[in-house]
């Protein structure tokens, strides 16, 4: 994807006082009451996740995502061979995906575990790391002939899935990077009844160590297969 693409979307929204009582809705929708504090400082990687849910998913009083709003208004008035990039990203699919073949530094094939979609991903970066058999949560999307990882840096777990939870989540409904991300922030202290609502982002950030052993957690739980 050309760099910019998203940033050019984003300045857009940000800089027009005409969604600016949508865009102040959308950090508590996400992130839960805690975006509304004053020391409220999401990380690096969770702005990143933000992002990419405020462009693809979140939805104006419109019913519109972002990116189908900037699409079908043209505002910046884009010559046509620049605005057909956004509209090949609305066709994009965000999920739990099974890395079915990695071609290191060129391409991985992915299984939506959900929807039952597969897709060749041309990608470098991913593939390092990575091994056929791992699931990700990612996102992927068309950028001109070819389909990419289009959103920010994606969940990897070496874990293989269950044949009853496969058979489980592909009649789920869809999910969305908010669903992940409210799935990574569940709160450890549940005995009190303060710490069954909101997220972890109310008190102090996770850590990506708290994180993975939550998901190794849901992991056995689903009965999935660990290598």
């Amino acid at each position: 994807m050309r760099q910019g693409t998203i940033p050019q979307l984003l300045n857009y929204f940000a800089g027009n006082v005409l969604y600016e009582r949508d865009l102040r809705r959308a950090p508590e929708q996400f992130f839960g009451r805690g975006a509304r504090t004053r020391n409220f400082a999401p990380s690096e990687q969770e702005q990143g996740w933000f992002n990419e849910w405020l462009v693809f998913d979140f939805r104006l009083q419109s019913g519109r995502t972002l990116l189908e709003e900037f699409v079908a208004q043209n505002p910046l008035q884009l010559p046509e061979i620049e605005l057909r990039a956004y509209e090949l990203l609305l066709q994009n699919e965000f999920g739990l995906f099974e890395i079915l073949q990695n071609k290191r530094g060129e391409e991985l094939t992915l299984l939506n575990v959900l929807s039952g979609m597969e897709y060749a991903v041309r990608e470098h970066q991913g593939t390092f790391g990575t091994e056929a058999g791992h699931l990700i949560f990612a996102r992927v999307g068309r950028v001109g002939k070819w389909h990419e990882l289009v959103g920010a840096n994606f969940l990897s777990w070496p874990v293989r899935l269950g044949d009853g939870l496969r058979a489980d989540w592909q009649t789920n409904e869809k999910i969305t990077l908010k669903d992940v991300y409210k799935l990574m922030n569940e709160k450890s202290h549940r005995g009190k009844a303060d710490d069954r609502q909101g997220t972890i982002q109310d008190h102090v950030a996770l850590s990506l160590a708290d994180a993975e052993e939550r998901f190794t957690a849901l992991i056995k739980k689903h009965n999935l297969t660990q290598l």
